[in-house]
């Protein structure tokens, strides 16, 4: 926690639109949290990391499919290949090897492990769009890298 408020303080007051990205950011952490352990449980009963991909994938597609305006989707061939990349590095294979890699660590350690994704965005942010990090997002992305080691060292 730490962490995140040195990354972020700057942008905690009550007129920030940034707070509302912040409090949803924080909210779909405590979801993916309990998603960590659900997932934990599910391969402890044998399900395999395919078969949870498979339908977190399909039941909410399900539910969004009311909700797409099809006649403003066209897809030449550039866009289908981008669309596809975009699919398969960022959601298909991240996830596959997230939910796979789930059977062999302890759910807390999952947890902390998912915490390189913050680092990751911080990484690919300057490489990708330029965003120089500040001081207090080199200190916070520290304090994660420490925060993590620590509780993984400490349950082996």
């Amino acid at each position: 926690i730490a962490g995140m408020l040195l990354i972020t303080y700057k942008d905690l007051n009550l007129e920030s639109t940034h707070l509302i990205g912040i409090l949803w950011g924080s909210a779909s952490g405590l979801a993916y949290g309990l998603s960590i352990v659900s997932v934990k449980k599910m391969l402890n009963v044998g399900k395999s990391a395919i078969d949870i991909f498979f339908y977190q994938s399909l039941i909410p597609a399900i539910f969004i499919l009311p909700f797409l305006n099809f006649s403003s989707i066209a897809l030449n061939s550039n866009s289908a290949i981008l669309l596809t990349s975009q699919t398969l590095l960022s959601a298909f294979i991240p996830t596959f090897i997230t939910l796979a890699g789930y059977r062999y660590i302890k759910a807390q350690e999952g947890g902390i492990i998912a915490y390189t994704e913050i680092l990751a965005a911080i990484f690919w942010g300057f490489i990708l769009f330029k965003e120089t990090p500040g001081l207090n997002t080199l200190i916070g992305g520290m304090l994660i890298i420490f925060s993590g080691w620590v509780v993984v060292r400490n349950s082996n």
